[in-house]
């Protein structure tokens, strides 16, 4: 029988002729004369079969003591052992058969290729995106700097236009008082002219009478004719200093931007510190967002998000189009702001010198929470019109640069078909958190999009409480995470492993923050009352 190459002729192992039949157990060649020989050893059972439908059998290792094949296994001694060694040197051992420790090897090593090619390499594969938009955030931090730089150019030039215009105004005065000042010293010039001429006509005169009849009157022309002065004013520089320009322009910075993790114990009985009550005619409180200490971004049914102080009074109101969804403030020393996004929308807005602007667009699909990071990303969650899909996208300005959307096997991340909210947050520790109550569980991803865990509510035997929707989402100094559990009003708080801590019993429904000092901020959607909670110590 010829090769698939056509070229050599493979023989039976046991003479010349070509093969025509293979024996699986032996992983031997026969001819059709030969096969009865093989047979006769009546020590195994063998399993002969046409050439073409043969088994590609391993070939097992050679014994080193006794030249032979090894058909067993010796765990104790972890090596391939004969049949020899069985009842020789490796007698008393544990051992076995070395198809069954190949299988078990064989699991090993498929379980091992799924879970490289579940976790290992669908980390890479995240990691590989990352990378390739590195180029994109480095063309958006340069567009950021143009565009600095273009706002510092308008700046100059509406102040130096704004000079000019003064330099102009001031000229059209001037020019007035000129012409005014004109006007009188030429009637002056025509007056003295006029007694000029009528003295030179007196010593012309023969008439003595007329040069006795004389009065001096020059003393009529020596009066002050109140001139008004002109104003001309000068250009007063300094010198430019580069301080000066990069205050400006801002600086660059290449350092991982990192929170500090900060090991505040838990009081034993959390303390009320704070509460207050919207002073609005509509009190329904949805979000809650803490910026500082003393200000608070809220929102409810009505279509606008409004900033109170610590006690309920207004100090602003930014009118949206429709009932917001989520927002977020980008605390970030020369860029303070407010981004937001409103129902059935797919556009995420900026709030800049209290005009609300398009900041950028997800067409195809509606936004479902967004959050400020402090590398000056933005995560954004959203669903698919058809709800089908739901994902969470990173933007360096209003570039995709990572998008989250599913995990090993391809299985999605997040609740699909619903068009519950998906609201989101940045832990300390880099770990992105994602509330789903659609799905019941809060979501909770590496930097590269890695699933780490999926907390499902607080599984013990002991709690209370059996059931768990998470909607409101935070996390504190500590890398803790606190969850505001809508289905049953309170607050769950878990560690950076998704490890239950303990619970807040406090109504959260209206909304969920921690303030720069610690404190959680919680709010009741239908009293619009907030209360602002220390719980650290």
């Amino acid at each position: 029988m010829a090769t698939a190459q056509g070229q050599d002729v493979i023989r039976c192992k046991l003479c010349p002729e070509p093969v025509d039949f293979h024996c699986n157990l032996c992983s031997t060649d026969l001819c059709s004369s030969c096969v009865l020989r093989h047979m006769m050893d009546k020590s195994r059972n063998h399993e002969v079969v046409a050439f073409e439908s043969r088994k590609n059998k391993m070939e097992n290792p050679e014994c080193q003591s006794h030249k032979i094949k090894c058909e067993t296994y010796c765990r104790d001694c972890k090596a391939s052992i004969c049949i020899k060694c069985v009842i020789g040197s490796h007698k008393g051992h544990d051992v076995m058969e070395i198809d069954e420790i190949v299988q078990m090897q064989r699991k090993r090593i498929e379980s091992d290729i799924k879970d490289l090619e579940e976790n290992a390499l669908c980390r890479i594969i995240l990691m590989k995106e990352i990378n390739s938009s590195s180029n994109a955030v480095i063309d958006n931090v340069i567009d950021e700097i143009t565009q600095r730089e273009n706002q510092i150019k308008t700046a100059v030039h509406n102040m130096a236009e704004k000079m000019r215009n003064n330099v102009v105004l001031n000229k059209k005065r001037n020019t007035a008082v000129i012409s005014e000042n004109q006007s009188k010293i030429s009637n002056l010039e025509s007056r003295i002219k006029q007694v000029i001429e009528k003295n030179n006509h007196i010593l012309q005169s023969r008439r003595i009478q007329d040069i006795l009849n004389y009065e001096n009157i020059k003393e009529d022309f020596k009066t002050d004719l109140n001139l008004e002065k002109c104003v001309y004013p000068h250009l007063v520089c300094s010198e430019i200093e580069n301080d000066q320009i990069v205050r400006l322009l801002g600086n660059l910075s290449c350092e991982e931007i990192k929170a500090v993790k900060q090991d505040l114990h838990l009081k034993e009985t959390p303390e009320i510190l704070h509460s207050c009550t919207l002073q609005s005619s509509n009190k329904s409180l949805w979000r809650i967002l803490c910026v500082g200490n003393n200000t608070l971004w809220v929102s409810g049914e009505k279509n606008s998000i409004k900033q109170i102080d610590r006690h309920g009074a207004p100090l602003q109101t930014i009118n949206t189009t429709k009932t917001p969804v989520a927002f977020s403030f980008d605390n970030h020393d020369n860029w303070k702001s407010l981004t937001f996004a409103v129902n059935d929308d797919s556009n995420v807005y900026i709030v800049k010198d209290n005009k609300v602007e398009k900041y950028l667009n997800c067409d195809g699909w509606l936004l479902k929470g967004l959050c400020c990071l402090r590398n000056r990303n933005m995560l954004v969650s959203m669903r698919s019109y058809d709800e089908k899909q739901s994902r969470v996208v990173r933007f360096s300005g209003s570039t995709a640069i990572q998008m989250i959307q599913y995990g090993n096997s391809k299985q999605p991340l997040f609740s699909c078909d619903v068009s519950f909210v998906l609201f989101l947050t940045e832990n300390g520790n880099g770990d992105i958190c994602v509330a789903d109550y659609g799905g019941s569980a809060v979501v909770v991803l590496d930097s590269f999009g890695g699933l780490r865990f999926k907390y499902d509510g607080n599984l013990s035997s002991q709690s209370k409480y059996t059931q768990f929707l998470p909607m409101h989402i935070a996390a504190d100094v500590n890398h803790q995470i606190l969850i505001g559990d809508s289905r049953n009003n309170i607050v769950h708080i878990i560690d950076c492993n998704g490890n239950f801590v303990r619970y807040l019993e406090h109504s959260c429904n209206g909304g969920l923050s921690i303030d720069a000092d610690n404190n959680l901020v919680i709010g009741d959607r239908k009293s619009g009352k907030i209360q602002f909670i220390k719980y650290l110590e």
